[in-house]
């Protein structure tokens, strides 16, 4: 099956930019704060890691994507590692976002 490669939603390109470029977010009430950060957890790949125990992982990235940066993959790899979760690593050299789709050599 599919996953994301992305760690947190907010990371991946600019889909969620506001989170680290409003500069009121630091000087908001905390309890309003938590509350706003909430409604994005549900898009922490990384906490969900332990879910995949049992289930083999081959993870593979372009090495020159720009959408999800291959350190995001690299990280998630070493998150599901700490879970217990196998995991096959490959990141395709001179390869963007879409790489499948783009000129073969």
């Amino acid at each position: 099956a599919s996953a994301a490669g992305w760690i947190r939603k907010e990371y991946y390109g600019d889909s969620n930019a506001l989170n680290h470029h409003d500069h009121a977010l630091p000087h908001t009430d905390a309890a309003l704060r938590a509350i706003f950060e909430s409604t994005v957890v549900d898009g922490y790949a990384d906490a969900l890691a332990p879910n995949l125990g049992g289930i083999p992982v081959l993870a593979r990235i372009g090495a020159a994507d720009q959408s999800v940066p291959p350190w995001q993959q690299r990280r998630m790899c070493r998150v599901l590692e700490e879970a217990g979760v196998a995991v096959e690593f490959d990141e395709v050299a001179g390869k963007e976002h879409w790489w499948w789709d783009s000129k073969r050599e």
